[in-house]
Protein backbone atom coordinates (compact mmCIF):
# COMPACT_ATOMS: atom_id res chain seq x y z
CA UNK A 1 0.00 0.00 0.00
CA UNK A 2 1.19 3.14 -0.97
CA UNK A 3 0.77 6.06 1.99
CA UNK A 4 2.72 8.34 4.06
CA UNK A 5 2.44 8.56 8.09
CA UNK A 6 2.49 12.19 9.63
CA UNK A 7 2.04 12.84 13.30
CA UNK A 8 1.55 16.36 14.05
CA UNK A 9 2.64 18.30 16.75
CA UNK A 10 -0.25 17.70 19.09
CA UNK A 11 -0.22 14.01 18.65
CA UNK A 12 -2.98 13.24 16.01
CA UNK A 13 -2.07 10.33 13.30
CA UNK A 14 -2.59 11.62 9.55
CA UNK A 15 -2.36 9.38 6.42
CA UNK A 16 -0.90 11.15 3.32
CA UNK A 17 -2.20 9.60 -0.12
CA UNK A 18 0.37 10.20 -3.18
CA UNK A 19 -2.75 8.92 -4.88
CA UNK A 20 -4.91 11.35 -4.36
CA UNK A 21 -2.30 13.96 -3.15
CA UNK A 22 -4.66 14.12 0.27
CA UNK A 23 -4.39 13.70 3.70
CA UNK A 24 -6.80 11.77 6.35
CA UNK A 25 -6.99 12.03 10.09
CA UNK A 26 -6.74 8.27 11.22
CA UNK A 27 -7.68 6.61 14.81
CA UNK A 28 -4.71 5.40 16.51
CA UNK A 29 -5.87 1.79 15.91
CA UNK A 30 -5.71 2.25 12.24
CA UNK A 31 -2.77 4.22 12.45
CA UNK A 32 -0.67 1.13 14.09
CA UNK A 33 -2.50 -1.49 11.95
CA UNK A 34 -1.93 -0.46 8.98
CA UNK A 35 1.70 -1.23 8.29
CA UNK A 36 0.80 -5.11 9.09
CA UNK A 37 -2.73 -5.23 7.14
CA UNK A 38 -1.67 -5.55 3.93
CA UNK A 39 1.03 -8.80 4.94
CA UNK A 40 -0.98 -10.46 7.86
CA UNK A 41 -4.13 -12.25 7.35
CA UNK A 42 -6.81 -11.34 9.46
CA UNK A 43 -6.52 -13.81 12.31
CA UNK A 44 -2.71 -12.93 12.58
CA UNK A 45 -3.33 -9.04 12.82
CA UNK A 46 -6.31 -10.38 15.54
CA UNK A 47 -3.39 -12.41 17.40
CA UNK A 48 -0.51 -9.61 17.17
CA UNK A 49 -2.77 -7.08 18.29
CA UNK A 50 -5.02 -8.70 20.87
CA UNK A 51 -3.28 -6.83 23.98
CA UNK A 52 -3.19 -3.53 22.58
CA UNK A 53 -6.68 -3.61 20.91
CA UNK A 54 -10.51 -4.71 21.27
CA UNK A 55 -11.00 -7.42 18.29
CA UNK A 56 -14.19 -5.16 16.99
CA UNK A 57 -11.82 -1.93 16.34
CA UNK A 58 -9.11 -4.07 14.46
CA UNK A 59 -12.16 -5.45 12.32
CA UNK A 60 -13.31 -1.77 12.52
CA UNK A 61 -9.57 -1.06 10.72
CA UNK A 62 -9.72 -3.31 8.34
CA UNK A 63 -13.38 -2.34 7.47
CA UNK A 64 -11.60 1.54 6.62
CA UNK A 65 -9.11 0.23 4.87
CA UNK A 66 -11.06 -1.70 2.17
CA UNK A 67 -12.79 1.21 1.86
CA UNK A 68 -9.79 2.88 1.58
CA UNK A 69 -8.84 0.62 -1.26
CA UNK A 70 -11.86 0.93 -3.16
CA UNK A 71 -11.62 5.00 -3.42
CA UNK A 72 -8.05 4.24 -4.57
CA UNK A 73 -6.49 6.15 -1.32
CA UNK A 74 -3.33 3.42 -1.35
CA UNK A 75 -3.33 2.96 -5.03
CA UNK A 76 0.61 3.26 -6.81
CA UNK A 77 2.18 3.50 -10.09
CA UNK A 78 3.25 -0.08 -11.13
CA UNK A 79 6.11 -0.32 -12.82
CA UNK A 80 4.71 -1.29 -16.35
CA UNK A 81 2.29 1.91 -16.21
CA UNK A 82 5.68 3.86 -15.76
CA UNK A 83 6.27 4.29 -19.25
CA UNK A 84 4.76 7.83 -20.59
CA UNK A 85 5.98 9.31 -23.94
CA UNK A 86 6.45 12.85 -24.96
CA UNK A 87 6.59 12.53 -29.12
CA UNK A 88 8.91 14.84 -31.06
CA UNK A 89 6.10 17.33 -32.32
CA UNK A 90 4.82 17.63 -28.62
CA UNK A 91 8.63 18.64 -27.38
CA UNK A 92 8.61 21.08 -30.35
CA UNK A 93 5.42 22.64 -30.30
CA UNK A 94 5.97 23.87 -26.64
CA UNK A 95 9.64 24.65 -26.89
CA UNK A 96 8.82 26.91 -29.81
CA UNK A 97 6.18 29.38 -28.55
CA UNK A 98 5.94 29.12 -24.69
CA UNK A 99 9.82 29.60 -23.37
CA UNK A 100 9.35 31.65 -20.07
CA UNK A 101 13.53 32.76 -19.24
CA UNK A 102 16.41 32.87 -20.48
CA UNK A 103 19.91 33.23 -18.48
CA UNK A 104 22.99 34.36 -20.34
CA UNK A 105 26.19 33.23 -18.90
CA UNK A 106 27.34 36.92 -19.76
CA UNK A 107 30.93 35.44 -18.61
CA UNK A 108 32.91 33.00 -16.64
CA UNK A 109 35.28 35.19 -15.18
CA UNK A 110 34.98 36.18 -11.49
CA UNK A 111 36.63 38.46 -9.12
CA UNK A 112 36.15 36.83 -6.22
CA UNK A 113 37.29 32.58 -5.00
CA UNK A 114 34.26 31.37 -2.84
CA UNK A 115 35.56 28.80 -0.98
CA UNK A 116 32.43 26.32 -1.87
CA UNK A 117 32.09 27.68 -5.55
CA UNK A 118 31.35 24.68 -7.93
CA UNK A 119 33.87 26.22 -10.46
CA UNK A 120 36.36 26.54 -8.45
CA UNK A 121 38.37 23.45 -9.82
CA UNK A 122 37.44 20.95 -6.57
CA UNK A 123 34.48 18.88 -8.07
CA UNK A 124 34.89 17.29 -10.63
CA UNK A 125 33.94 17.77 -14.38
CA UNK A 126 32.75 21.34 -13.66
CA UNK A 127 33.87 24.12 -15.81
CA UNK A 128 36.38 26.68 -13.77
CA UNK A 129 36.57 30.44 -14.01
CA UNK A 130 38.32 31.82 -17.13
CA UNK A 131 37.68 34.86 -19.52
CA UNK A 132 35.17 33.71 -21.72
CA UNK A 133 33.19 36.50 -22.59
CA UNK A 134 29.98 36.09 -24.39
CA UNK A 135 29.50 38.99 -27.46
CA UNK A 136 27.02 41.83 -27.73
CA UNK A 137 25.73 40.07 -31.09
CA UNK A 138 25.33 36.40 -29.09
CA UNK A 139 23.33 37.96 -26.29
CA UNK A 140 21.06 39.92 -28.81
CA UNK A 141 20.13 36.56 -30.41
CA UNK A 142 19.74 34.91 -27.17
CA UNK A 143 16.98 37.66 -26.27
CA UNK A 144 15.30 37.42 -29.79
CA UNK A 145 14.99 33.60 -29.15
CA UNK A 146 13.13 34.29 -26.25
CA UNK A 147 10.78 36.60 -27.83
CA UNK A 148 10.74 34.36 -30.69
CA UNK A 149 9.77 31.09 -28.87
CA UNK A 150 7.56 32.82 -26.11
CA UNK A 151 4.24 33.98 -28.31
CA UNK A 152 1.87 31.93 -26.19
CA UNK A 153 3.70 32.73 -23.39
CA UNK A 154 0.81 34.18 -20.96
CA UNK A 155 3.37 35.49 -17.96
CA UNK A 156 5.83 38.02 -18.49
CA UNK A 157 9.57 36.91 -19.97
CA UNK A 158 12.54 37.53 -18.07
CA UNK A 159 16.03 37.68 -19.31
CA UNK A 160 18.55 36.84 -16.42
CA UNK A 161 21.98 37.86 -16.31
CA UNK A 162 24.59 35.03 -15.17
CA UNK A 163 28.22 34.55 -14.38
CA UNK A 164 31.16 33.94 -13.32
CA UNK A 165 30.29 37.67 -12.24
CA UNK A 166 27.98 39.66 -14.58
CA UNK A 167 29.08 43.03 -13.24
CA UNK A 168 32.56 42.76 -14.95
CA UNK A 169 30.52 42.65 -18.37
CA UNK A 170 27.99 45.62 -17.23
CA UNK A 171 28.64 47.25 -20.83
CA UNK A 172 26.46 44.29 -22.35
CA UNK A 173 23.81 43.98 -20.05
CA UNK A 174 23.11 47.67 -20.32
CA UNK A 175 23.24 47.69 -23.83
CA UNK A 176 20.63 44.55 -24.26
CA UNK A 177 17.88 46.61 -21.28
CA UNK A 178 18.52 50.03 -23.44
CA UNK A 179 17.88 48.05 -26.58
CA UNK A 180 15.10 45.98 -25.65
CA UNK A 181 13.55 47.85 -22.69
CA UNK A 182 10.50 46.24 -21.64
CA UNK A 183 8.53 45.32 -24.82
CA UNK A 184 5.31 46.44 -23.31
CA UNK A 185 6.07 45.14 -20.12
CA UNK A 186 6.31 41.70 -21.18
CA UNK A 187 10.11 41.66 -20.13
CA UNK A 188 11.86 41.66 -17.19
CA UNK A 189 15.11 41.63 -16.41
CA UNK A 190 17.47 40.14 -13.55
CA UNK A 191 20.81 40.07 -12.56
CA UNK A 192 22.70 37.13 -10.33
CA UNK A 193 25.81 38.79 -8.70
CA UNK A 194 27.81 39.20 -5.35
CA UNK A 195 27.23 42.96 -5.38
CA UNK A 196 31.02 44.06 -5.26
CA UNK A 197 31.23 46.11 -8.20
CA UNK A 198 28.04 48.14 -8.01
CA UNK A 199 28.14 52.00 -7.64
CA UNK A 200 25.55 54.69 -7.75
CA UNK A 201 25.21 54.78 -11.51
CA UNK A 202 24.57 50.75 -12.10
CA UNK A 203 22.16 51.30 -9.13
CA UNK A 204 19.82 54.16 -10.73
CA UNK A 205 19.95 52.12 -14.14
CA UNK A 206 18.60 48.88 -12.12
CA UNK A 207 15.98 51.01 -9.97
CA UNK A 208 15.01 53.24 -13.35
CA UNK A 209 14.83 49.86 -15.22
CA UNK A 210 12.89 47.75 -12.41
CA UNK A 211 15.81 45.16 -12.53
CA UNK A 212 15.32 42.40 -10.13
CA UNK A 213 18.75 41.96 -8.05
CA UNK A 214 19.83 39.05 -6.30
CA UNK A 215 22.68 39.73 -4.04
CA UNK A 216 24.79 36.97 -2.55
CA UNK A 217 25.07 37.71 0.70
CA UNK A 218 25.45 34.78 3.08
CA UNK A 219 24.89 36.51 6.36
CA UNK A 220 26.58 39.10 8.74
CA UNK A 221 30.27 39.60 8.20
CA UNK A 222 31.61 37.09 10.48
CA UNK A 223 29.31 34.53 8.39
CA UNK A 224 29.98 35.77 4.54
CA UNK A 225 33.67 36.09 5.24
CA UNK A 226 33.91 32.35 5.96
CA UNK A 227 33.63 31.61 2.41
CA UNK A 228 33.17 34.74 0.26
CA UNK A 229 36.49 35.97 -0.21
CA UNK A 230 38.25 38.05 -3.17
CA UNK A 231 40.73 36.49 -5.19
CA UNK A 232 43.37 39.45 -5.43
CA UNK A 233 43.79 39.41 -1.89
CA UNK A 234 42.24 36.59 -0.73
CA UNK A 235 40.33 38.18 2.38
CA UNK A 236 36.27 38.75 2.80
CA UNK A 237 33.98 40.94 0.94
CA UNK A 238 31.26 41.25 3.42
CA UNK A 239 32.42 45.06 3.89
CA UNK A 240 32.20 45.92 0.61
CA UNK A 241 28.94 44.12 -0.33
CA UNK A 242 27.45 45.37 2.42
CA UNK A 243 28.17 48.87 1.72
CA UNK A 244 26.76 48.75 -1.22
CA UNK A 245 23.23 47.39 -0.38
CA UNK A 246 23.25 50.14 2.04
CA UNK A 247 23.54 52.86 -0.85
CA UNK A 248 20.49 50.66 -2.64
CA UNK A 249 18.91 51.72 0.80
CA UNK A 250 19.50 55.35 0.56
CA UNK A 251 18.50 55.84 -3.21
CA UNK A 252 15.23 53.65 -3.50
CA UNK A 253 13.90 52.17 -0.05
CA UNK A 254 10.72 50.49 -2.11
CA UNK A 255 13.55 48.83 -4.41
CA UNK A 256 15.07 47.23 -1.93
CA UNK A 257 12.02 45.84 -0.27
CA UNK A 258 10.53 45.17 -3.53
CA UNK A 259 13.44 44.15 -5.86
CA UNK A 260 16.21 43.35 -3.91
CA UNK A 261 16.45 39.52 -2.85
CA UNK A 262 19.52 37.88 -1.00
CA UNK A 263 20.72 34.35 -2.36
CA UNK A 264 22.32 33.06 1.08
CA UNK A 265 24.06 29.60 0.49
CA UNK A 266 24.21 27.43 3.60
CA UNK A 267 27.33 25.78 4.88
CA UNK A 268 28.50 24.34 8.50
CA UNK A 269 28.73 25.54 10.72
CA UNK A 270 24.40 26.79 10.27
CA UNK A 271 22.78 28.73 12.84
CA UNK A 272 19.15 29.68 11.59
CA UNK A 273 18.82 32.35 14.91
CA UNK A 274 22.03 34.50 13.25
CA UNK A 275 20.36 33.63 10.67
CA UNK A 276 17.11 35.35 11.01
CA UNK A 277 18.95 37.96 13.24
CA UNK A 278 20.68 39.59 10.17
CA UNK A 279 18.32 38.79 7.66
CA UNK A 280 14.73 40.14 9.70
CA UNK A 281 16.29 43.23 11.22
CA UNK A 282 17.60 44.88 7.73
CA UNK A 283 14.18 43.96 5.90
CA UNK A 284 15.89 42.03 3.71
CA UNK A 285 13.95 39.41 1.32
CA UNK A 286 16.56 36.62 1.64
CA UNK A 287 16.42 32.83 -0.51
CA UNK A 288 18.46 29.95 0.70
CA UNK A 289 19.84 26.68 -0.38
CA UNK A 290 22.10 24.80 0.92
CA UNK A 291 25.60 24.47 -0.52
CA UNK A 292 26.82 21.88 -2.71
CA UNK A 293 28.72 19.25 -1.65
CA UNK A 294 27.96 16.32 -3.30
CA UNK A 295 31.04 15.26 -5.96
CA UNK A 296 33.70 17.47 -3.64
CA UNK A 297 36.05 16.80 -0.87
CA UNK A 298 36.01 20.67 -0.39
CA UNK A 299 32.78 20.64 1.98
CA UNK A 300 32.46 17.73 4.00
CA UNK A 301 28.74 16.22 4.27
CA UNK A 302 26.87 18.42 6.57
CA UNK A 303 25.74 16.62 10.21
CA UNK A 304 22.91 17.49 12.96
CA UNK A 305 25.57 18.98 14.98
CA UNK A 306 26.72 21.03 12.61
CA UNK A 307 22.66 23.10 12.27
CA UNK A 308 21.60 25.01 15.08
CA UNK A 309 18.08 26.78 16.03
CA UNK A 310 16.20 24.79 12.84
CA UNK A 311 13.61 23.83 15.58
CA UNK A 312 13.37 26.90 17.07
CA UNK A 313 12.89 29.14 13.91
CA UNK A 314 10.06 26.24 12.86
CA UNK A 315 8.64 26.72 15.98
CA UNK A 316 8.32 30.39 15.63
CA UNK A 317 6.75 29.87 12.09
CA UNK A 318 3.94 27.69 13.60
CA UNK A 319 3.32 30.03 16.32
CA UNK A 320 3.13 32.89 13.49
CA UNK A 321 0.57 31.14 11.35
CA UNK A 322 -1.72 29.64 13.63
CA UNK A 323 -2.03 33.00 15.40
CA UNK A 324 -3.39 34.10 11.79
CA UNK A 325 -0.06 36.43 11.50
CA UNK A 326 1.51 36.56 7.97
CA UNK A 327 4.78 38.00 6.82
CA UNK A 328 4.55 39.85 10.35
CA UNK A 329 7.39 42.76 10.15
CA UNK A 330 10.70 41.85 11.33
CA UNK A 331 10.31 38.52 11.21
CA UNK A 332 10.57 37.92 7.31
CA UNK A 333 13.44 35.96 7.37
CA UNK A 334 11.28 33.14 9.02
CA UNK A 335 8.52 33.43 6.44
CA UNK A 336 11.28 33.00 3.36
CA UNK A 337 12.28 29.72 4.87
CA UNK A 338 9.12 28.14 4.53
CA UNK A 339 6.66 30.04 2.17
CA UNK A 340 7.52 28.82 -0.99
CA UNK A 341 6.99 24.99 0.07
CA UNK A 342 3.82 25.65 1.97
CA UNK A 343 2.53 27.25 -1.00
CA UNK A 344 3.52 24.17 -2.90
CA UNK A 345 2.12 21.57 -0.64
CA UNK A 346 -1.31 24.06 0.17
CA UNK A 347 -1.86 24.52 -4.10
CA UNK A 348 -0.59 20.69 -4.69
CA UNK A 349 -3.00 19.26 -7.93
CA UNK A 350 -5.24 16.89 -6.09
CA UNK A 351 -6.30 14.95 -8.88
CA UNK A 352 -6.15 11.29 -9.11
CA UNK A 353 -2.79 9.92 -9.40
CA UNK A 354 -2.37 8.75 -13.58
CA UNK A 355 0.70 6.05 -14.39
CA UNK A 356 1.27 8.51 -17.15
CA UNK A 357 0.35 11.87 -16.62
CA UNK A 358 1.74 12.87 -13.40
CA UNK A 359 5.06 11.16 -14.39
CA UNK A 360 4.78 13.35 -17.43
CA UNK A 361 4.43 16.43 -15.51
CA UNK A 362 7.34 15.22 -12.72
CA UNK A 363 9.68 15.81 -16.13
CA UNK A 364 11.24 19.36 -16.94
CA UNK A 365 11.70 19.35 -20.81
CA UNK A 366 14.21 21.86 -21.50
CA UNK A 367 13.62 25.24 -22.99
CA UNK A 368 10.23 25.16 -22.10
CA UNK A 369 10.44 27.04 -19.10
CA UNK A 370 13.66 28.44 -19.15
CA UNK A 371 17.38 27.98 -21.31
CA UNK A 372 21.02 28.62 -20.20
CA UNK A 373 23.27 30.24 -23.02
CA UNK A 374 27.04 30.15 -21.96
CA UNK A 375 29.53 32.87 -22.94
CA UNK A 376 30.40 30.80 -25.95
CA UNK A 377 26.75 30.35 -27.20
CA UNK A 378 26.04 26.68 -26.08
CA UNK A 379 22.54 26.30 -25.51
CA UNK A 380 21.71 24.30 -21.70
CA UNK A 381 19.00 22.89 -19.66
CA UNK A 382 20.45 25.00 -16.65
CA UNK A 383 22.82 27.41 -15.76
CA UNK A 384 23.24 25.37 -13.15
CA UNK A 385 24.78 22.55 -15.14
CA UNK A 386 27.51 24.80 -17.13
CA UNK A 387 29.69 23.12 -18.51
CA UNK A 388 28.42 19.50 -18.46
CA UNK A 389 28.16 18.66 -22.10
CA UNK A 390 25.77 16.06 -21.83
CA UNK A 391 23.33 18.33 -20.88
CA UNK A 392 24.17 21.12 -23.87
CA UNK A 393 20.64 21.08 -26.28
CA UNK A 394 21.87 22.95 -29.10
CA UNK A 395 23.48 26.26 -29.67
CA UNK A 396 22.13 30.47 -30.11
CA UNK A 397 22.83 30.06 -33.94
CA UNK A 398 21.26 26.79 -34.54
CA UNK A 399 18.56 26.51 -32.09
CA UNK A 400 17.76 23.82 -29.98
CA UNK A 401 17.90 19.80 -30.96
CA UNK A 402 14.36 18.90 -30.27
CA UNK A 403 16.16 15.13 -30.69
CA UNK A 404 18.59 16.16 -27.57
CA UNK A 405 15.87 17.54 -25.49
CA UNK A 406 14.25 14.13 -25.88
CA UNK A 407 17.08 12.45 -25.39
CA UNK A 408 17.80 14.03 -22.13
CA UNK A 409 14.32 13.73 -20.82
CA UNK A 410 14.58 10.11 -21.65
CA UNK A 411 17.80 9.94 -19.54
CA UNK A 412 16.37 11.72 -16.77
CA UNK A 413 12.97 9.13 -16.97
CA UNK A 414 14.91 6.31 -16.87
CA UNK A 415 16.73 7.03 -13.76
CA UNK A 416 13.37 8.04 -12.29
CA UNK A 417 12.16 4.90 -13.18
CA UNK A 418 14.37 3.37 -10.62
CA UNK A 419 12.86 4.13 -7.36
CA UNK A 420 10.44 7.14 -8.36
CA UNK A 421 6.77 5.28 -9.11
CA UNK A 422 6.56 4.15 -5.73
CA UNK A 423 7.75 6.77 -3.61
CA UNK A 424 5.49 8.84 -1.39
CA UNK A 425 6.77 12.39 -2.17
CA UNK A 426 6.30 11.43 -5.96
CA UNK A 427 3.38 14.44 -5.98
CA UNK A 428 5.34 16.81 -4.27
CA UNK A 429 8.41 16.33 -5.15
CA UNK A 430 10.99 19.07 -6.73
CA UNK A 431 14.12 17.20 -7.81
CA UNK A 432 15.20 17.45 -11.34
CA UNK A 433 17.99 17.19 -13.93
CA UNK A 434 20.71 19.38 -11.52
CA UNK A 435 19.99 16.77 -8.71
CA UNK A 436 20.58 13.90 -10.86
CA UNK A 437 23.50 14.74 -13.32
CA UNK A 438 26.96 14.32 -12.06
CA UNK A 439 30.12 13.45 -14.04
CA UNK A 440 28.65 14.43 -17.53
CA UNK A 441 26.04 11.61 -16.63
CA UNK A 442 22.99 10.74 -14.71
CA UNK A 443 24.09 9.37 -11.60
CA UNK A 444 21.81 6.67 -9.55
CA UNK A 445 24.14 7.51 -6.35
CA UNK A 446 23.58 11.69 -6.83
CA UNK A 447 19.92 10.82 -7.26
CA UNK A 448 19.60 8.89 -3.98
CA UNK A 449 21.52 10.93 -2.34
CA UNK A 450 19.72 13.82 -3.29
CA UNK A 451 16.11 11.86 -2.55
CA UNK A 452 16.99 11.04 0.81
CA UNK A 453 17.77 14.18 1.52
CA UNK A 454 14.25 15.72 0.15
CA UNK A 455 11.88 13.16 1.69
CA UNK A 456 13.74 13.91 5.31
CA UNK A 457 12.79 17.34 4.65
CA UNK A 458 9.02 16.83 2.75
CA UNK A 459 8.37 14.52 6.21
CA UNK A 460 9.09 17.72 8.41
CA UNK A 461 7.32 20.49 6.13
CA UNK A 462 4.28 17.47 5.85
CA UNK A 463 4.04 17.45 9.93
CA UNK A 464 4.28 21.34 10.63
CA UNK A 465 1.42 21.55 7.31
CA UNK A 466 -1.07 19.66 9.14
CA UNK A 467 -0.32 21.05 12.47
CA UNK A 468 -0.96 24.44 11.31
CA UNK A 469 -3.91 23.72 10.19
CA UNK A 470 -5.11 21.88 12.96
CA UNK A 471 -5.41 24.93 14.72
CA UNK A 472 -5.94 27.43 11.61
CA UNK A 473 -7.97 25.89 8.69
CA UNK A 474 -7.32 28.87 6.79
CA UNK A 475 -4.23 30.02 7.53
CA UNK A 476 -2.25 29.11 4.23
CA UNK A 477 -5.33 30.70 1.76
CA UNK A 478 -3.33 33.72 1.00
CA UNK A 479 -0.03 31.91 -0.45
CA UNK A 480 -1.49 32.67 -3.80
CA UNK A 481 0.18 31.15 -7.04
CA UNK A 482 2.16 34.55 -8.46
CA UNK A 483 1.66 35.61 -12.19
CA UNK A 484 5.32 36.43 -12.22
CA UNK A 485 7.60 35.63 -14.92
CA UNK A 486 10.29 35.66 -12.15
CA UNK A 487 10.28 32.16 -9.80
CA UNK A 488 12.59 33.69 -7.17
CA UNK A 489 11.74 30.94 -4.30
Amino acid sequence: MFYKKIISYSGKKYLYSPSMNKFIQTSEPLFEVIDSASSLSKAELLNKYFMKFDSQLIEDCLSTIDKFKHLGFFENISPHKYNYVWNEEEVNEIISSRMNSITLGITEQCNFRCKYCIYSGSFENQRIHSFKKMSLSTAKKSVEYLLDHSQKQTLPRVVCFYGGEPLLHWDLIHSIIQEYGNQNNTLQYSITTNGSLLNKEIIEFLIDNNVTLIISLDGSKEIHDRNRVLNETGKGSFDTVWGNIQMIRELSEEYYKTLLICNAVLSPPIDYSILKSFFSENKLTCMTHWVEYYGSDLVQNIKSADVKGWEKIKKEYYESYTQGVTKKEGEQFVYDLFDSFMKRIHHRDLSPLDGSNIIRRMICIPSARKLFVDATGNLSVCEKIDGNENMQIGTIDTGVDVKKVLDVMKQFKEIQSIDCYDCWLIRLCDLCHIHVVNNNNVDIAKKQFNCKLAKSFYEELLQLYVSILERNSNAFDHLKIEKTGVRLL
